[in-house]
């Protein structure tokens, strides 16, 4: 088994993570959704981010904000593949005996919580331009990196 320090790892996620959000800020984009080959790419590297820092989220969100389609179709597309993901993730938690009554708890305090934010999200989306969106998303990768920079700098 090979191991990376997580340090540089993380430092260099967030590198990443915000060099991109900043170059599609300033105008990038694709031409279009990649074919088989870059969504498979974004899929091993989403799911290797994934697996190492659980966090799998930016490369996936980059892909469907970097193309032209409408910001609905990103947006119902990486709902698919977060729902995809937790539950392959909590069923492969499940096989290795991590879920348990505590955390079910857990999970049944915050279910409601989570349900809210997902209102106040659709609510948020229902009522914001497409182009403005995409800016906000972009935002948001961006600050979530210089969070992730600034915690493992400072630690």
């Amino acid at each position: 088994m090979t191991a990376v320090a997580e340090r540089p790892m993380r430092l260099l996620i967030g590198i990443v993570v915000l060099a991109t959000a900043i170059i599609m800020a300033c105008g990038w984009h694709l031409e279009d959704l990649p074919g088989p080959v870059g969504a498979t790419t974004t899929g091993v590297v989403s799911g290797a981010l994934n697996g190492a820092f659980a966090m799998g989220g930016p490369p996936a969100i980059l892909m469907y904000f970097s193309a032209p389609q409408h910001v609905a179709v990103g947006r119902a597309s990486l709902i698919a593949f977060f729902l995809c993901t937790d539950l392959l993730g909590t069923g492969s938690a499940a096989v290795g005996g991590l879920v348990t009554w505590p955390l079910l708890t857990q999970v049944a305090v915050l279910f409601p919580v989570s349900l809210a934010g997902v209102g106040l999200g659709a609510l948020w989306f229902r009522r914001t331009r497409a182009t403005d969106f995409r800016r906000y998303v972009l935002w948001l990768l961006a600050a979530l990196s210089c969070l992730t920079l600034t915690q493992t700098i400072l630690s």
